[in-house]
């Protein structure tokens, strides 16, 4: 029993220095200044507390289910339009199909056929993208799945934070911030347009702010 507690004793001191060497490389006044101007954006709000309290790595698997969830949060956006697109498809066809045959209702037609035919090409254009994005999220999901290497690509670093309003009300929350292997500020984009083989059939923009 003896000496099964001091191994391991000895294995959390060891994890224990490895964490904090990882912090002791990153900048906390510079994640601070980046959270202020990039993250937080409010002129209306001090900085009470900003602590860094983690660092940690972010491997190849990591940045492919990310950037599978961001593909999945993109599909059911398309989703959402192509509902919204066939709701107002069959809503001016049938009100065109109502004034067939109505002389005084010509002009009124015209306009409910151009609607129509507007969101044919919407439906058309939205159900290939839905395509691609499936397409997409089956070739990211297999190489998150073979993505084996335990080497970190980048880190992710978390630090506490609380500010106050001008009302004088505060908040308190996580700022995740990442960093390259260097332990500079990327964006969460560099990071996963540095994966292999990121390349996506559906010409989704990967947008940091999403």
């Amino acid at each position: 029993m003896k000496l099964y507690l001091t191994a391991l004793a000895a294995a959390t001191l060891l994890f224990g220095c490895k964490r904090a060497t990882l912090m002791d490389k990153v900048n906390e006044s510079q994640l601070k200044t980046y959270f202020a101007n990039t993250i937080l954006k409010r002129p209306d709000a001090v900085i009470d507390t900003f602590r860094l309290t983690a660092v940690d790595a972010l491997t190849e698997a990591d940045g492919y289910s990310y950037l599978s969830g961001f593909l999945h949060k993109k599909l059911r956006h398309k989703t959402d339009d192509l509902s919204a697109a066939n709701a107002k498809y069959d809503k001016y066809d049938r009100l065109e199909q109502q004034l067939q045959g109505n002389p005084f209702g010509a002009s009124l037609r015209k306009v409910y056929s151009d609607i129509v035919e507007e969101e044919r090409d919407k439906l058309g254009t939205l159900l290939n993208d839905i395509n691609l994005i499936n397409a997409d999220i089956k070739m990211v999901d297999s190489l998150r799945d073979k993505a084996t290497s335990k080497q970190p690509m980048a880190y992710l670093s978390k630090s506490f934070y609380q500010i106050k309003r001008a009302d004088f009300s505060t908040e308190r929350d996580t700022a995740f911030i990442v960093l390259n292997k260097d332990f500079n500020i990327i964006t969460l984009k560099d990071y996963v347009n540095n994966l292999p083989h990121h390349k996506l059939s559906s010409g989704v923009v990967i947008d940091v702010e999403e």
